[in-house]
This record gives C-alpha cells, structure tokens and sequence, in this order.
C-alpha cells in the first residue's frame, strides 16, 4: 500500500500539472506535439520511455483492488502508447494530428485534471 500511495502521490500531482498546462499553454503544448510528431527519433524515444515507465509501473504495481487499480490501468496505458509508438508510429501519427485539432487538448485536460485530483484526495487524504 505504501507504493500506491507514492504513485498516487505522484502521478495526481503529475496530472494535475499536465491538465491545467494543457488549458494556459495550449497553443504552445500543439507546438510542442506537432515537432515530435515530425521527428521519427522524438517519437522513438518517447516511445522507448514509455515501454520502460509502463513496464515498471505494470512489473511493481499490479494492484487490481480499491483505488489504487488507477495507478495500474495508468501503467498499462504508458506500457500501450509506448509499444505503439514503437511499432505503429504512422497510425498514432494520424490519431494524434486528430487529437490535436478541435477540442482534443482540453478534453485531454478535464480528464488528467480530474484523474489527478481524484488520486491527490485518494493518497494524500487516504479515506
């Protein structure tokens, strides 16, 4: 349990940090995106890190009960876009030109926002 609560310490402050980036910064943030999408070595190496962090987080954290199965499903989701980015680029290219267009970033900010608060409350004020 002290592990959950150190992931959920982390990757609610982390979401939180990410989602209200994404409403002030997101003209910058799409800059951002669009460079890597452009970079077959940025989205390589991305991708690289997201097989490593997901796989730590699938290996060390395959807690399937309360709240804590968050930090899971988040670890296989890092472990997915991850491989994804390795071995289907062009098709995660295509959806994330999509993402990035219309409402996709502040979506992509309601939800880190809410994921993130609801795992700040969860781990820093365990009920």
């Amino acid at each position: 349990m002290e592990l959950s609560i150190l992931l959920g310490k982390f990757f609610g402050i982390y979401l939180l940090i990410i989602g209200i980036f994404c409403i002030v910064k997101r003209k910058f943030l799409v800059s951002i995106l669009n460079e890597v999408i452009r970079s077959p070595a940025l989205f390589a190496y991305s991708g690289f890190f997201g097989v490593i962090g997901g796989l730590f987080i699938v290996l060390g954290h395959n807690v399937w009960n309360d709240w804590s199965v968050v930090i899971t499903i988040i670890g296989y989701l890092i472990l997915i876009n991850g491989l994804v980015r390795l071995f289907y680029p062009h098709h995660l290219e295509v959806l994330s030109r999509r993402i990035l267009t219309g409402k996709g970033p502040e979506i992509i900010a309601i939800i880190s926002i809410l994921v993130g608060a609801f795992l700040v409350i969860k781990s820093f004020f365990i009920i």
